[in-house]
């Protein structure tokens, strides 16, 4: 994910503790391997979602070369999902005796927002203008929201059209 910075305010005591507000956008997706369709193309696809993050930082300076840094930032990032191809979707029966699996194409378009807490802590030394850095991070996921919509259109085993089935989603996991 990028980060763009919007803005930052910065706050100081005896030179020793700084601290500050930060605020910005993310530009988030997945990536992974894709379902292939018959003739080996890709079927699906993530692309980018903008998303932003809120924190507030500090530094405290131990000596004039050497330091701790820390962040507690709140944040989302996310993707949309799209599958478009070849698939099978199962249907199951009202009186609970079995179910029957359709074939046909389904077109899937889902919206996925992830909300963090980020923890990043780090030391930091100074040798005249270089600054070197390290540390360790901590997050948490808060909440994962996933909205969309699943379209099928395809043939039962039986040989009956099953058409226009739309299935929404609006979840949280």
């Amino acid at each position: 994910a990028a980060g763009l910075l919007l803005f930052g305010i910065g706050l100081s005591a005896q030179n020793t503790v700084y601290g500050g507000f930060k605020a910005g956008i993310n530009f988030a997706t997945m990536d992974g391997p894709s379902v292939l369709g018959s003739n080996g193309e890709e079927l699906e696809s993530f692309s980018y979602t903008t998303g932003f993050h809120v924190g507030v930082n500090f530094n405290v300076n131990l000596t004039d070369y050497f330091g701790l840094r820390g962040e507690v930032i709140y944040g989302q990032k996310g993707a949309e999902y799209n599958f478009n191809g070849q698939s099978f979707m199962p249907f199951y029966r009202a009186d609970g005796m079995g179910s029957l699996i359709a074939s046909g194409d389904r077109k899937t378009l889902i919206s996925i927002t992830h909300t963090y807490l980020d923890l990043p802590v780090s030391a930091f030394i100074r040798f005249g203008r270089l600054e070197l850095s390290g540390g360790l991070a901590l997050g948490v996921l808060l909440s994962s929201r996933a909205v969309g919509e699943i379209k099928f259109d395809g043939v039962s085993p039986q040989g009956e059209n099953v058409n226009g089935i739309v299935f929404i989603v609006d979840g949280n996991y």
